[in-house]
């Protein structure tokens, strides 16, 4: 999980750099593109009924597996999501 903490650097908009226009519309279309990734991960059958001959751990271990891969997922989406609230804050 993203450390509420963490201040990351932000992209500066200026003469010389990418152009503001260019970064949001490249930023949203990663963050539609992951939500639509992520609404297909949670659609994806998980069951214990796939890991039980596996052992009596498997099930506990793969929920935890599964549960650290989704926050990496929100991970990744906060981050794009702070990039985007940046680039917007920076126009006004």
């Amino acid at each position: 999980m993203i450390d509420p903490e963490k201040e990351f650097v932000m992209p500066l908009i200026h003469l010389n750099g990418s152009g503001r226009e260019r970064l949001l519309r490249e930023y949203e279309a990663a963050s539609e593109t992951l939500s639509a990734f992520i609404e297909s991960w949670r659609d994806v059958t998980f069951h214990p009924r796939d890991y039980y001959p596996l052992g009596d751990s498997a099930w506990d271990q793969a929920r935890a597996d599964r549960m650290e891969m989704s926050e990496r997922l929100s991970d990744i989406k906060n981050y794009i999501d702070i990039h985007l609230q940046s680039i917007f804050s920076d126009n006004e």
